[in-house]
């Protein structure tokens, strides 16, 4: 992608995929999954688009609620949330050309809840959610994880 585009303002990832499972439960390609996928499928974005992005330029990673207050039987992704809340903090002291990398943490989406059709309370529309990774590209903060209930209004 960065050879066709060439140097960006910025980049924003919101993929990755994770599993859940309970502590005794969850099985090692459970775990393995959710490391390759969500973690390293993120990390690595940053350490290319690295090379990318223009002095002054913002990387932002998503990871997730569970990172912080995790659920039962949520194990692997509360893993790899944090796991990669940590990375942001640390990459962040190591970026150059005054590249700020942040992360948002969302909480789950309305329109998505819906689309499930699962019970919308405690959610937060997708615009809402939205104005975290805008004050990522806006700020000049770095090292950062905004929980995105202190920018929208939860449901």
């Amino acid at each position: 992608m960065f050879e066709k585009t060439g140097s960006i303002d910025a980049a924003i990832s919101a993929a990755g995929l994770s599993r859940f499972g309970k502590l005794g439960e969850a099985s090692d390609d459970d775990f393995m999954f959710s490391i390759n996928n969500k973690l390293m499928g993120q990390v690595n974005l940053v350490r290319i688009a690295q090379h990318h992005v223009s002095p002054n330029g913002s990387i932002t990673v998503t990871t997730g609620l569970l990172g912080r207050e995790p659920w039962p039987g949520k194990v692997p992704t509360a893993m790899v949330n944090a796991a990669l809340e940590g990375f942001v903090r640390a990459a962040a002291l190591d970026a150059s050309n005054g590249i700020r990398i942040n992360a948002v943490s969302p909480i789950f989406v309305t329109e998505t809840a819906t689309k499930m059709s699962m019970d919308k309370a405690g959610t937060m529309s997708a615009i809402e959610t939205a104005k975290a990774y805008q004050s990522c590209l806006a700020g000049d903060m770095t090292g950062q994880v905004l929980d995105v209930r202190d920018y929208g209004k939860a449901e």
